[in-house]
């Protein structure tokens, strides 16, 4: 009897190495992300102030909390029970924790408490849901454009690029956005425009009017000192690195409030809007 007994011992302690062994090259070379569940499935939230919540399972264990992050230098399964596992990590050497995850290995799930993450190798076509910048930092913050975007405008965009004047934006290397004018009589204006992006769609690029350049400071064609700041000339769409949609709309004249030149600006004819091509300098 005690024979047995023993044999069961061995066979219990067996399985359960061999089911430790099994939990750790399970995660092992595994990244988790954050989930939120909803009646439509899951979603990613992505915050506006920190990064999404996530755990890395390699020969370390990295988790990252958004805005603050840990490394542990060893992890091994502790115990399971059920589908629980404990994880012992270690941050040598002094640092020791147990942390328990819930696994669902057919949904490609892990579960800390009330959090939920998901294998990131599996995650494809859930959406992405982006917390809007301005909850988190002022307006002005949130329009002002990136490096990125700045290095993606960094050129002169034409309708044709063949053309000498077929311009009517391009960023200057000290970040300043133009627009090249063309009116009827075959005169030309260059003006400075600030560029904000659009809060509602990222894609989506505000134009407003700033100021005459010095070439044409004495253009007269139109009352550039009465022309709103504030208002939205144009809009600017990126379809591509190369490629991006511009809409006029005009200048608002704040002493008649009216808009004004709505119907030229490369020339007396082209649509609206027009598709404008990146252009080698």
């Amino acid at each position: 009897m005690r024979i047995l007994f023993f044999i069961l011992i061995l066979i219990n302690y067996s399985c359960s190495k061999r089911a430790t062994i099994s939990y750790k090259d399970y995660l092992k070379d595994k990244t988790y992300l954050q989930v939120n569940e909803n009646s439509e499935g899951y979603s990613f939230f992505d915050p506006c102030d920190s990064k999404i919540f996530k755990y890395k399972f390699n020969n370390t264990l990295y988790i990252d909390y958004g805005q603050d992050n840990l490394e542990y230098s060893e992890w091994n399964i502790k115990r399971i029970n059920n589908d629980s596992v404990y994880i012992e990590v270690y941050e040598k050497p002094i640092w020791k924790e147990l942390l328990k995850l819930k696994l669902d290995t057919t949904n490609h799930l892990i579960y800390n408490q009330d959090f939920i993450f998901i294998d990131s190798l599996k995650s494809t076509g859930i959406p992405y849901i982006k917390e809007p910048c301005e909850n988190c930092w002022d307006k002005e913050i949130c329009e002002r454009l990136t490096k990125q975007e700045i290095k993606i405008f960094h050129a002169e965009w034409k309708s044709d690029c063949t053309k000498d004047f077929q311009g009517i934006i391009g960023l200057s290397p000290i970040s300043e956005f133009y627009m090249d004018f063309i009116f009827p009589d075959h005169s030309r204006a260059r003006i400075i425009t600030e560029v904000a992006k659009s809060l509602k769609n990222e894609k989506l690029y505000n134009l407003k009017y700033d100021m005459l350049t010095s070439i044409t400071r004495y253009n007269e064609n139109l009352e550039w000192q009465n022309f709103s700041r504030d208002s939205i000339i144009a809009h600017i769409s990126l379809k591509s690195s190369s490629e991006l949609e511009f809409t006029w709309n005009g200048f608002y004249n704040t002493k008649t409030k009216q808009w004004e030149s709505k119907d030229y600006v490369f020339a007396s004819n082209y649509e609206n809007p027009i598709t404008l091509n990146k252009c080698e300098k």
